[in-house]
């Protein structure tokens, strides 16, 4: 199927005899979103090269133990002309590298290389071969990328989508502005095997007779008959899906009619227009005020795709950035920089309110001010200095989560004794630690543990 096809796009042929280098290798890609395919022999190797049609890269080690690593790299090519193929090798003897480039290879890396280094020369490779490929490549390309995502809330958001792309039933997508809604809109569209591009209409752009016109051709928002009539973009010909953008922001006219148009048509039996939303709004703000039909938020989430916030996906930064400076670099001819470590801490301590349009504007700024091929704190934009927030919980007047895990352990140990009266035994008990360790903990912390004890209770007043 198409969506098992998708999950190729990435795949990585790793050639190597050496079953420690070979895992190696697999484990460096696997970590980076890619899919290694490992070949222990040129008979693998060649067998997976005629069976395997959608491979993006190929490492290829020289020496094997059934044949020579050029045979390989030459049948490589026959099969695929494009693919970017790099030899590996233990030493630069110069015989071996110009066999291999006069077979083809795109270059070659001396053993042992830089993990860092592998992965940017193979990701940027990847996206210039993937250009060149045919539309149905691309787009199968473009559903790989998109199921690499590390973070769970993202990677939710794509499962989600890659279902709502087995049925015609509409689809509602949700999160903030520049999250990345419209490609889930296009994952879902292309996923689903449509080859024409996706329409789209942005609710919030038009007048109210405008999207009615546009929507179903008629010229008047408050038509009475039903159904409407025209050449509106749900009713013409060739036009499978719909992007209807910022759908909480229909006039109430237009989602008296779009609703009547959802409940008229059964998706799963028929060929009518499939609609893909968008909205910013959560239900609750939806339909506050009676400002969104609740039927018709209801109708339009069959499926709902709930994006994430780029803060919520912090698992996915480094690949995002790596993505938007390798592209920013092919579009401009530049060599690839990359980040020292004080600027990417920088950008992972960044809560990023603009997602990824702010993402984006200051990797241009990044590349635009690096002049040694590496990007650091003075090559970005003067970022806010606020931490990504986290769950807080207060204890004894503590925020748990911004304060050292000694203070933490103060906290606990205090409790603790609180609870038992100063009674260290017993505090010691409770914490399953050794009363030994209590009376270091109450010496190194400071605790004057007579203060602990409690209280004996007053007499009860007799009669």
């Amino acid at each position: 199927s198409e969506i098992d096809s998708a999950k190729l796009l990435w795949t990585i042929l790793v050639v190597e005899d050496d079953h420690a280098t070979a895992d190696l290798l697999c484990l460096v890609l696997r970590e980076n979103g890619l899919t290694p395919l490992p070949a222990y022999s040129a008979t693998e190797a060649a067998q997976i090269l005629r069976d395997q049609p959608l491979i993006s890269a190929a490492l290829i080690d020289l020496s094997l133990p059934d044949g020579d690593g050029i045979d390989i790299l030459r049948e490589a090519r026959q099969i695929h002309p494009e693919l970017p193929c790099y030899v590996l090798t233990v030493s630069e003897s110069v015989d071996s590298v110009v066999g291999a480039m006069k077979a083809g290879a795109t270059d070659y890396m001396v053993k042992p290389f830089q993990p860092a280094t592998l992965i940017a020369t193979l990701k940027q490779a990847i996206l210039v071969y993937h250009a060149h490929l045919p539309a149905q490549h691309s787009e199968l390309d473009f559903a790989a990328g998109m199921r690499s995502w590390r973070a769970p809330k993202m990677r939710a958001a794509v499962e989600a989508a890659f279902k709502a792309a087995t049925s015609r039933s509409p689809v509602l997508i949700s999160g903030m502005p520049a999250t990345g809604k419209k490609s889930i809109a296009k994952l879902i569209h292309e996923v689903s095997g449509q080859k024409t591009p996706l329409p789209r209409l942005d609710a919030s752009r038009l007048k109210p007779d405008q999207l009615t016109t546009e929507l179903f051709g008629s010229p008047s928002p408050e038509a009475q008959d039903w159904p409407l009539t025209g050449k509106g973009l749900l009713n013409k010909p060739g036009i499978t899906s719909l992007l209807i953008e910022n759908v909480e922001t229909l006039p109430h006219a237009t989602q008296d009619n779009l609703l009547k148009w959802l409940t008229s048509n059964d998706f799963e039996k028929t060929s009518a227009c499939r609609i893909i939303a968008t909205t910013t709004a959560t239900r609750a703000t939806a339909l506050a005020e009676g400002r969104f039909r609740k039927d018709l938020w209801y109708a339009l989430s069959i499926y709902h795709v709930k994006v994430p916030r780029l803060m919520d996906r912090p698992e996915d930064l480094s690949q995002l950035c790596e993505d938007i400076v390798t592209r920013i670099c092919i579009a401009r001819k530049l060599r690839r920089p990359s980040f020292t470590r004080k600027a990417f801490e920088l950008i992972t301590d960044h809560t990023w309110p603009g997602n990824l349009s702010e993402l984006q504007n200051v990797m241009e700024h990044a590349v635009s001010h690096t002049m040694d091929g590496l990007i650091g704190p003075g090559d970005l934009p003067q970022l806010p200095t606020e931490q990504r927030q986290i769950a807080q919980t207060e204890v004894n007047g503590v925020t748990l989560g911004a304060v050292s895990i000694d203070e933490i352990a103060k906290i606990h140990l205090l409790a603790a004794l609180e609870a038992c009266g100063g009674n260290r035994r017993r505090a010691a008990n409770r914490l399953n630690i050794s009363t030994r360790t209590v009376y270091n903990m109450i010496r190194r912390y400071g605790i004057d543990g007579k203060k602990r004890r409690a209280k004996p209770s007053p007499p009860e007043p007799t009669a």
